[in-house]
């Protein structure tokens, strides 16, 4: 039996995928991968010869003389032939920007435009788009990604490599847009500042992209294979005859100031429910960025708080492994690409949402820290420390992380990180006055640790198609009733052309390792995982449907301290479309095969050890997100640990205006005869999402969720005002409430309400 689950699928799976495989040929693809050119395309550079006013319509005389692009080349949704609507881009720039003037020419004009929701870091793929990727390094494989739609949004990223990206990464630049009867156009100016290049540089690499959403269509300059992103700075082209100014030290200083008042009870408490709004609070600090070159940066912070950040969407979880949470919080997203291992997400040795919440997700204050990045053509480094506030049930604690990769050459690189978690003894926790019983129920004050882990990792892009990352880490406390020394190890190879994409991924991990500073899903396995997909464009499809992706995904863990099978799943989707105007239908099938050796709990639901197999299926369908009305269903249907599951996850989206969004989310499971009692549990979650938005720098977000398992209801206002490019104005209301269960296991109503303001103020000196 263990045999067969790691690597038969049962006969119905393998004849569908089979079939879907051998139904799909592709007629689609006239050109195969091309590797990148040995003599880059040029484009010149126009010093401006008077200053240029950033309002997206390029009416400076300077816009006119300067060199044109004009030969973009569509590499989706099929590599190569004539784009369908001509765009024209010119390069200017004095001794402060650098400039961008794009014309994205329409023949519908207006009409053509697709922007469902103004703000800023804009969805990729809802949105007419134009996009630069800029290597100032000159080294072919980093970018900084410059993004912005018709109505002036801003979207930026850091790439490395093309495979590791910080998409929520922020800098200062400026951007506008214009609509007209010709379509659309937009000005962007990039600080020299804002750029890392070489001292002396007159060159730097460049991709642009532009995607037209209503036909789906986007198209590069220069051109790129389907199967590359438009970050591939190895296929860029040059701009030449620039003039940047010699690298200088920049100073950014980036303080706030906050007000905020707070309620809290809990049914029960001495003196019944709520005592009333306490407050106001008054909390200053802020951020010191010092640009020593362009090539290092150095970020102070003191007082750090992160009072603006989006609340977390809650999730009903299913599975026996953890659920990761992105970072959202701006100072640690400087540079999180550099310590982000890419060989599997869910294996992360250093994880910055660590610090500064504890692990329930709750805030913890942070008294302040510094980071350092160095990037350069050839080597990268890295260091980081940070002092996080002793918490209500948790010690003081101290992060400390360095982290250095090189470039062996211009494919390949090797790293090392380690990175020192040190806990203070947590604080004696308080006994109420009024307590009747034994106070040894309440948890003992937690013990002084220090935890070390140290890590070395790789990337190398054997051929144009096929790359692979991998990564080995080691992990030590210094508590002896912590887990002793403990290792983890990824490798994963992938290859990809224009119809194939295959992944093959080995992990493990160990019952002692523990990244007190970082994030794993789950210890104590041995993963194997291959995954394929096939793309097709016959020509038998109808015209609304685009491409056809059927995929077989297989992955199996077995225990690492025993080698015995743990579990297996198979997914097999031969039915996945895509149509023309970007909506997908999905119908997939999985097979799973469990061995529990501990009990497991999901929504309550008390599953004993043993072995399992079972069956699901599961229909996905969005419809066209670019459009006014949007919305998309996912069902499950089938087998789960030895009783039935039904899973229904609902989105409704409706934009009447750019200016105006409404969503609404529901999700709903049931579990019927699942665990030792046959239970039959219902949980959902509603949420309820309203924007409301002025202009791209003017935002009010509301969100609301509901969760019935839980009973907790959480309301999250928030209204932010960009007045200056990247100071803030923010207003934040917030509304938790829920059950709380305290020591003896008792179950009573809390509430939490918070009213914040807070402003910053970004200044460069």
């Amino acid at each position: 039996m263990r045999s067969m689950v790691a690597v038969q699928l049962p006969a119905p799976l393998t004849l569908l995928v089979l079939l879907a495989f051998f139904l799909y040929p592709s007629a689609a693809f006239s050109q195969e991968i091309f590797p990148p050119p040995e003599r880059l395309p040029e484009i010149r550079a126009t010093r401006a010869a008077e200053p240029i006013r950033i309002d997206g319509r390029l009416r400076e005389s300077d816009w006119e003389t300067a060199e044109v692009i004009a030969s973009f080349t569509r590499f989706q949704p099929n590599q190569g032939g004539p784009v369908s609507l001509p765009t024209e881009v010119r390069i200017l720039f004095d001794d402060e920007y650098l400039y961008f003037g794009a014309m994205m020419y329409d023949t519908l004009g207006r009409e053509g435009i697709r922007v469902p929701v103004i703000r800023r870091d804009f969805d990729y793929f809802e949105n007419d788009l134009f996009s630069i990727a800029l290597d100032g390094l000159n080294d072919g494989r980093n970018s900084m990604v410059f993004q912005t739609n018709p109505y002036g949004a801003q979207r930026e990223l850091l790439s490395l490599d093309a495979t590791t990206f910080n998409r929520q990464w922020q800098t200062l630049w400026v951007v506008a847009s214009h609509i007209g009867d010709y379509g659309w156009s937009t000005e962007v100016a990039i600080p020299w500042k804002s750029i890392r290049y070489e001292e002396g540089a007159t060159e730097m690499r460049v991709v642009l992209m532009r995607i037209i959403r209503r036909l789906n269509e986007r198209a590069t300059w220069p051109p790129l294979p389907r199967a590359m992103n438009p970050y591939r700075m190895d296929y860029g082209a040059l701009i030449t005859g620039l003039r940047p100014p010699p690298p200088s030290s920049n100073v950014q200083v980036n303080p706030y100031l906050l007000v905020s008042g707070q309620d809290t009870a809990v049914e029960g408490d001495p003196g019944g429910t709520s005592d009333g709004w306490r407050g106001p609070e008054i909390k200053a600090g802020g951020e010191v960025k010092w640009a020593m070159d362009t090539r290092s940066v150095l970020d102070v912070t003191w007082n750090t708080d992160f009072a603006q950040v989006d609340t977390d969407r809650q999730v009903l979880n299913l599975t026996r492994f953890s659920v990761q949470f992105p970072e959202q919080r701006q100072f640690f997203l400087e540079g999180n690409e550099l310590y982000t291992m890419s060989a599997r997400e869910l294996i992360q040795p250093f994880f910055s949402r660590r610090i500064g919440l504890d692990d329930q997700g709750n805030p913890v204050a942070l008294d302040g820290g510094f980071r350092f990045t160095r990037r350069g053509t050839d080597q990268t480094a890295g260091a980081m420390l940070m002092r996080q506030a002793e918490g209500s049930e948790s010690g003081a604690a101290w992060f400390a992380m360095g982290r250095y990769t090189r470039n062996l050459n211009a494919t390949n690189r090797l790293g090392i990180m380690a990175s020192l978690r040190h806990d203070a003894e947590g604080p004696v926790p308080p006994v109420p006055d009024n307590f009747i019983g034994d106070a040894g129920l309440f948890v003992p004050p937690s013990p002084a640790n220090t935890n070390l882990t140290l890590t070395a990792d790789g990337f190398s892009r054997m051929t144009n198609t096929l790359l692979s990352h991998y990564m080995l880490s080691y992990t030590r406390n210094s508590d002896a009733n912590a887990p002793a020394d403990g290792w983890s190890g990824v490798w994963l190879g992938e290859y990809r052309d224009n119809r194939n994409q295959l992944e093959l991924t080995l992990a493990s991990v160990s019952e002692t390792y523990d990244p007190r500073a970082g994030f794993i899903d789950d210890v104590n396995y041995v993963m194997s995982r291959a995954a394929y997909t096939h793309t097709a464009m016959p020509g038998w499809l109808p015209d609304f449907i685009q491409e056809l992706e059927p995929s077989v995904d297989a992955v199996h863990f077995r225990r690492y301290n025993d080698l015995n099978f743990r579990e297996a799943v198979v997914t097999a989707s031969p039915v996945a479309l895509i149509g023309r105007d970007a909506s997908e239908l999905e119908w997939s099938v999985e097979a799973h095969w469990q061995q529990l050796e501990n009990p497991f709990r999901p929504l309550g639901a008390s599953i004993a050890p043993g072995r399992y197999q079972y069956w699901l299926q599961e229909l996905e369908y969005n419809t066209d997100y670019s459009r006014r009305i949007a919305g998309k269903v996912s069902l499950r249907e089938g087998g789960y640990f030895g009783g039935r599951l039904f899973s229904a996850s609902l989105e409704a989206r409706v934009a009447p205006v750019p200016q105006l969004m409404l969503t609404g989310t529901y999700t709903y499971n049931r579990l019927r005869d699942v665990g030792t009692d046959d239970d039959d549990i219902r949980a959902g979650i509603t949420g309820l999402e309203t924007r409301v938005a002025l202009n791209a720098r003017f935002q009010w977000i509301t969100f609301y969720q509901f969760n019935t398992r839980s009973n907790l209801h959480v309301l999250n206002s928030r209204l932010q005002w960009e007045y200056l490019p990247m100071s803030f104005l923010y207003i934040v209301l917030n509304d938790t409430r829920g059950d709380a269960v305290d020591p003896l296991a008792v179950r009573r109503r809390s509430l939490d309400q918070q009213a914040i303001m807070k402003i910053t103020l970004l200044r460069q000196l």
